[in-house]
């Protein structure tokens, strides 16, 4: 999309591989902190002191204070004119079937704030190989819907459509029925492999997993 220029943006971008992160960095046209919410990776990865020069805000997912001043942080970015990266869901979307998981509020959260606009992303990038495919879609004006579910709904469909327009252009093509084994563990031993592409530590698995759960559901 044309952005406007010297103005902040949302920019909000789905979440499935290793380097989605510096994907969307390298394309997008200006500034943008980084919320970054991998603390593994913030304390021992070499490669966050380029984040750090870039500039991020980081957020420990498991607590709920830090995701609140993490909210504070980003509309200060905002209103000091630069933008945002955000990845609203969560963690690595590790479904084989669902084009996107259920989002986190806070792209929402963040344009009633602000007034921002919110440009979703959708990057794509098949396992084993050496492309990564960018889609950018209009900025939409989220301080439109004063329900938040509403609007956020609203994103998670933009960020589908995307993402199926994508994978129609670019993917491999595959039949089911030629598919031998247990395909599952087939794509969840590729989700492994693709986790281990970066160094861990310790077990972090409760903070890097992290997915939208409505508490309306059980």
């Amino acid at each position: 999309p044309k952005l406007e220029t010297g103005t902040p943006y949302i920019f909000a971008a789905t979440h499935g591989f290793s380097n989605d992160i510096i994907a969307c960095l390298a394309t997008i046209d200006r500034s943008a902190y980084l919320l970054m919410g991998s603390t593994n990776q913030v304390e021992y990865n070499k490669l966050m002191y380029f984040a750090w020069l870039n500039g991020f805000i980081y957020v420990d997912r498991t607590n709920s204070d830090s995701r609140k001043s993490s909210l504070d942080k980003m509309e200060r970015v905002i209103r000091s004119g630069s933008s945002i990266l955000l990845f609203p869901e969560g963690g690595f979307n590790n479904t084989e079937n669902k084009l996107c998981n259920r989002l986190f509020a806070g792209p929402y959260l963040l344009a009633k704030r602000t007034g921002a606009k919110v440009v979703p992303i959708a990057p794509f990038y098949e396992y084993g190989s050496d492309t990564i495919y960018m889609k950018y879609g209009e900025p939409i004006d989220m301080c439109s819907y004063e329900n938040k579910d509403e609007a956020i709904r609203l994103l998670r469909d933009k960020f589908s459509t995307m993402v199926y327009e994508t994978i129609e252009s670019h993917a491999s093509s595959l039949v089911r029925r030629n598919l031998a084994g247990d395909i599952r563990m087939k794509f969840m031993e590729e989700r492994r492999k693709e986790y281990l592409k970066n160094s861990w530590t310790r077990d972090v698995w409760e903070e890097e997993l992290t997915v939208y759960k409505d508490k309306k559901c059980p």
